[in-house]
């Protein structure tokens, strides 16, 4: 019961403390990693149980991994080969120079633990830094990926530098052995996880998702990331690093979208215990005794790291607002890893307590800065580099959406009401090619598009139309056996339940200029509606319900249009009838106009 008590407990005060800095606009995670500092052994002592909330922590680090592996897939990663090797080289090998030298300089004269200190600050908090681009939606931009890279690399050093540190006490026998073993276990694992995800998981998920089981859904995708995740730990890497993998093998199927949305609660609880189990680490008196200290070498440690961030980016030949939000995003220390590292400089005498003292400081302080860091970035950013150089591009794309928001919103409502488009013609009006030439590239968003939610006879004629009318689009489908029949064809089709925000957001949602959804399932309708209107209060949202009696609650929910089954075949009677009594078309098409416009008055 201790560790229920102990989880209980954090996240109760964690939920004051959060809603208490969010009125002085502080971004979650440093709520959190405050509450751990008050609840932790430096602070009121609340949890007994630290080995157990440590462990939840630990899985924490497991699914938020695995979640931005969801988000790539093997051929993606290997497209970032070289950013990682150019980029994370210089970035880990400069810092570890730069940082033994000012430790040699200012004190710690002996090289080996100076060395050491400088492995120590190479590594910057991945876990947080793609906490914040995931909120923010930025993994795939091009900062994103170039920020990922660097810190894949600096994962992948953490080995490296633990099986040298013993080398440098001259406690080691045989390093290059060692090392060769590794890169052997490595090059084997990745064989057998792009073996794996080619002729294992895809189809196993396909009989799993074809089964429209969310519970066995949910648990297979936790299985396959902690068996996947426990395989590479047996290779000589970390639990996060195979759940990482994990997620790339899942990703390579059509199903990651759907194991995103099933694991994202649980990864959000798991991740908020890990921030609190940093904070609680902090010893408060050390942090009193020596905030002068500890205040400079954050300065220090913030400035020098994003010099190195800079420098590290240039050598990719990187436009210069990337360099600036590349360098801000990793000049923190702190890495989960690092602390895996301690114990090692720790057993083998390179890690004076002291030291470990100044660093846990430094780590947390950086830590809890880097979310308003990485937003200051991005202000900068567009306040000095992308603001002036494109007004006129506003201009001309606003000029667009107003001939896009119309000829959507005609095609949506033909479509929805089941008329197909026939010989409609249009410009182009996006920057997208048409989606009929082939399937959605996730490695490019989408503008202005249609997002079509459900593939039945309806969303067909919206697909059908969409394409005639040359405006991109993309649907969203849950039935497993209609997305694997249409990826065949080229549709550019998201497996996965469209009440998921990790769903829609495979979508491009938040750029959509309109959202059709064709579900004749009320509920889901509604919760899809609230999320959608949620996530782009801007999108022109059509929603088709079977009763009157539901309009009222889904425009309330956001939709900006509800077409309605029995209202439709009413009018399509009523319309039948009086063509049987020979009422000119024109005269029939007013009164139904004449109906709409009273409907529409008494909503």
């Amino acid at each position: 019961m201790e560790i229920f008590t102990d989880v209980m407990l954090l996240l109760g005060v964690s939920i004051i403390v959060i809603l208490i800095l969010h009125r002085i606009h502080v971004p979650t995670i440093v709520g959190f990693l405050i509450t751990g500092v008050l609840a932790g052994p430096g602070g009121f002592s609340l949890v007994d149980a630290a080995e157990e909330v440590e462990l939840l922590a630990d899985i924490g680090v497991i699914l938020l991994l695995f979640t931005i592996g969801l988000e790539f897939s093997i051929d993606n990663l290997m497209k970032l080969r070289k950013t990682a090797a150019i980029g994370g080289t210089v970035q880990v090998v400069l810092t570890i120079i730069v940082f033994a030298a000012l430790s040699y300089y200012f004190g710690y004269d002996y090289l080996p633990s100076a060395i050491f200190i400088g492995f120590m600050f190479a590594l910057s908090c991945s876990a947080i830094v793609l906490k914040v681009l995931q909120g923010k939606g930025e993994m795939k931009t091009e900062h994103g990926k170039v920020i990922f890279a660097i810190m894949v690399f600096q994962d992948f050093s953490v080995v490296i530098m633990m099986l040298i540190t013993p080398m440098m006490t001259g406690e080691a026998t045989n390093i290059w052995m060692d090392i060769a073993m590794l890169i052997a276990k490595v090059a084997c694992l990745i064989l057998v996880l792009v073996l794996t995800a080619k002729y294992l998981i895809s189809g196993l998920l396909f009989q799993i998702a074809r089964t429209e089981s969310k519970e066995l859904f949910i648990t297979a995708t936790v299985v396959i990331c902690f068996a996947i995740a426990w395989l590479t730990s047996m290779a000589g890497l970390s639990l996060a690093i195979g759940a990482f993998f994990a997620g790339l093998v899942i990703a390579e199927s059509k199903y990651s979208y759907e194991a995103a949305g099933s694991i994202l609660p649980f990864k959000e609880v798991f991740t908020s215990v890990f921030f609190i189990s940093i904070g609680m680490m902090m010893d408060v008196s050390f942090l009193k005794e020596n905030y002068a200290t500890i205040i400079f070498l954050v300065l220090i440690t913030v400035i020098v790291k994003a010099i190195i961030g800079f420098i590290s980016a240039i050598a990719l030949k990187l436009p210069r607002q990337t360099i600036v939000l590349v360098g801000l995003a990793i000049c923190q220390i702190g890495d989960e890893f690092s602390f895996v590292l301690c114990k090692t400089g720790a057993e083998t005498g390179l890690m004076p307590i002291e030291i470990y003292q100044y660093f846990l400081a430094v780590s947390i302080v950086t830590i809890g800065l880097t979310p308003m860091i990485m937003t200051f970035s991005s202000q900068l950013v567009k306040r000095w580099f992308i603001k002036k150089s494109n007004k006129s591009e506003l201009i001309r794309k606003s000029a667009e959406e107003k001939n896009s928001y119309m000829a959507s919103r005609f095609m949506a409502t033909a479509g929805t009401n089941g008329n197909v488009l026939e010989g409609m013609d249009s410009p182009q009006m996006h920057d997208k090619p048409n989606n009929s030439s082939g399937p959605y590239d996730d490695e490019e968003s989408l503008k202005n598009h249609m997002v079509i939610i459900g593939f039945g006879s309806h969303g067909k004629n919206i697909a059908l139309g969409a394409q005639r009318a040359n405006i991109p689009y993309i649907i969203v489908e849950q039935n497993a056996i209609i997305v694997k029949y249409e990826v065949a064809n080229k549709e550019p089709i998201v497996f996965g339940d469209a009440s998921y925000e990790e769903v829609l957001q495979s979508a491009d949602i938040q750029l959509a200029r309109a959202v059709v959804i064709t579900l004749g399932d009320p509920f889901a309708t509604r919760k899809i509606t609230y999320r959608v209107r949620k996530m782009n209060p801007n999108a022109f949202i059509i929603v088709r319900t079977r009763h009157l009696s539901e309009v009222a609650e889904m425009r309330d929910l956001g939709a900006d249009e509800v077409i309605t089954d029995e209202y439709e075949t009413t009018l399509e009677m009523f319309t039948l009838a009086l063509e049987h009594f020979f009422v000119p078309t024109e005269k029939i098409y007013q009164m139904v106009k004449l109906i709409r416009s009273f409907d529409q008055a008494k909503d």
